[in-house]
Order: structure tokens, then sequence, then C-alpha cells
């Protein structure tokens, strides 16, 4: 959803969605490094409970809507300092998008916020290859509850404004640099 009462030095946030191991977080530091974004990256707000819960199948909409509460005062609170704001962070189902959306505004109707659906192509072994690794790494989802979350995905409210970006993988970093500027140009026109 973008606020139109925007002006200059109002901040920008994207928030980066779609499919775990689509590469959101990939795309969301690549706007750090290269485009000046301050990233934030939504497993960051998962406590070692939360990650308990979402790995054996028990969190539930409370610790989703508290998962969703911290992220988006933790954005606010760093668009007082930085003007391009991304967040990285699955979203799986449409209530959560509206959710956090909506949570930013609340607490700072001046924002100016955007959708960006990261869509790629990946096969069975792509994505088990990409959920252990990430796994080993100390991700918030182990293998199972990764490929369970892909399956989960509630595809786009058509009502709600967003810019698809198609990953083109993580080979070619300038290629990808270059669909994310396309992406975020058309996001703010």
């Amino acid at each position: 959803r973008q606020n139109n009462a925007m002006t200059e030095l109002n901040s920008r946030i994207v928030i980066l969605t779609g499919k775990p191991a689509d590469g959101k977080t990939t795309i969301g530091r690549l706007m750090a490094e290269k485009l000046g974004f301050m990233c934030i990256e939504g497993d960051d707000f998962i406590t070692p409970v939360g990650k308990e819960r979402l790995n054996d199948g028990s969190w539930n909409d409370t610790d989703r809507r508290l998962y969703l509460i911290r992220m988006a005062a933790d954005a606010v609170e760093f668009a007082h300092d930085h003007t391009k704001i991304v967040i990285a962070d699955c979203l799986t189902t449409r209530w959560m998008r509206e959710f956090l959306a909506g949570s930013i505004l609340r607490i700072n109707s001046s924002l100016a916020i955007g959708f960006i659906l990261i869509e790629r192509e990946l096969n069975e072994a792509q994505v088990r290859e990409i959920a252990r690794v990430r796994s080993e790494q100390g991700h918030a989802l182990d293998v199972n509850a990764l490929i369970t979350f892909r399956n989960a995905f509630e595809s786009w409210d058509p009502n709600i404004h967003c810019v698809k970006l198609k990953n083109p993988g993580d080979n070619d970093q300038d290629k990808l640099l270059r669909v994310t500027i396309q992406a975020v140009k058309e996001l703010w026109n």
C-alpha cells in the first residue's frame, strides 16, 4: 500500500516479500550495499522460542502479530535517521502483509510504503539445498519448515499494489542489481 501524501522528506519503506528461498535477504542486502537502503531482516525479529515454534508448527497468529509489531516499530524508528528502508520478510499470508503495513502507518502515517514481490523459479532439489545451507547458517526455518512455508505462501491480493521482481538468481549480481533498481523505480513512479 503506497501512501500518496509523500514529500521528498518522507521516508520510503520497501517491503520485500515472497516465498522462502526466493532471494529477499539477498536483494535486501544488495539494496543496502548498492542503493543506500537501511535493511531490516525479518528473521532478526524471531526469538529462539519463536524459532522452535516455527519449526514444530506451533507458531500461531498471536506470535505473528507480536513479531510484525516489533518489526514495524523498528522500521519506524530507523526511518527517523534513514530516508530509505527495506524490510525483507516472507509474510506468508495476505493478512500479515496488510498488518505490517498498517502497523507502520499507525505509528507514523507520513511514511510511504510499497511492496516488491520477489519471484524465483526453483526446482525441489534447489529449494532443499538452499534450505539445508540456510539451516546450517542458523536461519529460523529448518528444511521441512521452509518447504512448508513455501507451499503455504498465499497468492498476492490484486487489490494491493505491488511490483513484481523476477529474481534471476545469485550467480549474476549485475543483472540482479539491474532488475532491483528497475523494481524500485517502478514502485515509486
